[in-house]
């Protein structure tokens, strides 16, 4: 079963497909398969990349909400596999 998100920009749709996880071993990394689809206006599919995003504890695959999260990770060639971390942002201040 997959999950799907679909994101217009201009003339384009772009549609996010989150699809299976591969399970590693105990010392292998499990990766989640995520698509990246790009129509045009007439629905015609102009390009398609297939990445595999880390999934184990302290990483986390992206949502993909708004056209520049897809836009970062357009560049990457297909099949590649990912690691992305959470980024935590401290604002501390002395009383």
């Amino acid at each position: 079963m997959s999950k799907e998100r679909e994101i217009l920009h201009g003339n384009a749709k772009y549609v996010i497909r989150f699809s299976k996880v591969h399970l590693g071993g105990k010392d292998e990394a499990s990766y989640q398969e995520v698509r990246l689809l790009a129509y045009d206006e007439v629905g015609k599919l102009i390009v398609e990349r297939e990445l595999l995003f880390r999934c184990n504890p302290g990483f986390i695959v992206p949502r993909f909400e708004t056209y520049e999260e897809i836009r970062k990770f357009w560049s990457y060639p297909n099949h590649a596999r990912l690691e992305v971390q959470p980024k935590t942002i401290y604002d501390i201040r002395e009383i």
